[in-house]
């Protein structure tokens, strides 16, 4: 009920104090309306207590005589007795007369401004009273906040303010705790990168230093045997080995290196497309023939449907060629245990979003790792190998351009096949 009468909390202070000053006025009135009961009841006892003593000498006569009287000789005699005492008296009792309403009109002033500073300072008292109990939550509520800001300024980002009502306080709570939430995952980031940066150098110290330490220990071989080599036949053929194993590691180290290279690149914000339409269709028909030795040398098959003939779209060529290439690549690697690759093209209209599919048969991914398939340097452990283990960059390359052109990855690994399936818009 509160929540949805106060909704600001001006309008929440300006009813307490209106309720604070009827409640304190009611109050005060109150305790003024009992002074004057109190007074009278004072005065009312005090007149008891001296009336004997006056009537003893002035009435005492008339008192004597008026149990024999009836009412109207009673009130004769009292009346003569009356003007009998007023004419000797006459004076005193007039200076007693003044004096009484002289007495009585200080008393009456004085009672006066007692009351006024009465009923001003009760006003007062109770209107802070009431006024404090009825913002207490307020003020509270204030204080929490501004721990919770001291807290912040101090470091720490977990802090949650909680919010209670729909004013200007729980808006600002809700603002402190987006922006404890924001700082939060900008820290997480932060971290994050500076994980994948430490990551990023161990991965690429490894995977270049094995191959470059195979090169150079190869060729140290070849430069101890060198001049041996000149009459010996068997250590010359022995050199043109460990030559022909050195030249494989350097071309190895080189495609490392270009696909470092490539990896930043397309991971760079200022990275701009050269949008060209270009035929997807012959586009996956040149990638198939340049990869056929290695599905030669891998013992796989490949398989190519198509739902039209042309398929064309507007995308980078050169960018889009290296990602499509990526997942053949990675689809000959790891599914050398199949029989065969299947390349998948379909879009159901020209209006609709193109749909390239890679399917292979060999390994499955452990359904662990298919949430970090296109994390960079992430790699299933049992990849790691000469023959398979890469950079681990060409998912997330591949990713990255899809990215660029308004497009998405996805991957899918079961019993009916590992499915690595681009999706890029018409348009």
């Amino acid at each position: 009920m509160k929540n949805k009468l106060f909704r600001s909390v001006r309008i929440e202070i300006v009813t307490y104090v209106i309720i604070s000053l009827i409640l304190s006025l009611i109050t005060t009135l109150l305790i003024t309306f009992g002074l004057f009961m109190l007074r009278d009841f004072i005065k009312r006892d005090s007149q008891n207590l001296n009336s004997p003593v006056q009537s003893a000498g002035t009435t005492a006569s008339v008192q004597g005589d008026a149990s024999q009287m009836d009412n109207v000789e009673k009130d004769i005699r009292v009346n003569e007795n009356i003007k009998t005492i007023n004419g000797r008296t006459d004076d005193n009792i007039l200076s007693r007369y003044q004096e009484d309403v002289r007495i009585k009109l200080s008393e009456s002033r004085r009672f006066a401004g007692f009351i006024v500073i009465e009923m001003i300072v009760c006003f007062i008292f109770f209107f802070s009273i009431y006024f404090v109990f009825f913002t207490k939550k307020i003020v509270d509520y204030f204080e929490q906040i501004d721990r919770g800001i001291e807290e912040f300024s101090e470091g720490n980002f977990d802090i949650e303010f909680e919010v209670r009502n729909e004013d200007e306080l729980s808006n600002m709570a809700r603002n402190l705790n987006r922006t404890t939430g924001e700082i939060n995952r900008i820290l997480a980031k932060e971290r994050d990168e500076e994980k994948s940066r430490k990551e990023f150098i161990t991965c690429i110290a490894h995977d270049l230093r094995t191959p470059l330490t195979s090169v150079i220990g190869y060729l140290q071989l070849v430069m101890a045997k060198a001049h041996a080599s000149r009459s010996n036949e068997e250590l010359q053929i022995k050199n043109e080995e460990y030559v022909k194993i050195a030249y494989e590691k350097a071309i190895r180290l080189q495609g490392l290196i270009e696909e470092l290279f490539s990896f930043t690149k397309t991971d760079s914000t200022e990275l701009r497309l050269h949008l060209t339409e270009i035929d997807v269709v012959k586009l996956m028909e040149q990638l198939a023939d340049e990869c056929y030795p290695s599905l030669q040398e891998a013992g796989l098959a490949l398989e190519f449907k198509t739902s039209a003939e042309v398929i064309k779209i507007e995308a980078d060529g050169e960018l889009m060629a290296r990602a499509i290439a990526n997942l053949l690549t990675n689809g000959i690697k790891y599914g050398k245990d199949g029989k065969k690759i299947i390349i998948d093209l379909y879009r159901e209209n020209e209006n609709s979003d193109l749909h390239i599919r890679i399917i292979n048969y060999g390994r499955l991914i452990p359904e662990k790792d298919i949430d970090h398939i296109f994390d960079k340097f992430y790699r299933v452990e049992d990849s790691r190998s000469l023959q398979t283990g890469g950079a681990g960059l060409g998912l997330a390359i591949t990713q990255n351009i899809v990215k660029l052109h308004g497009g998405c990855v996805n991957v899918k690994s079961d019993l009916s096949g590992t499915v690595f399936e681009i999706v890029l818009p018409a348009k």
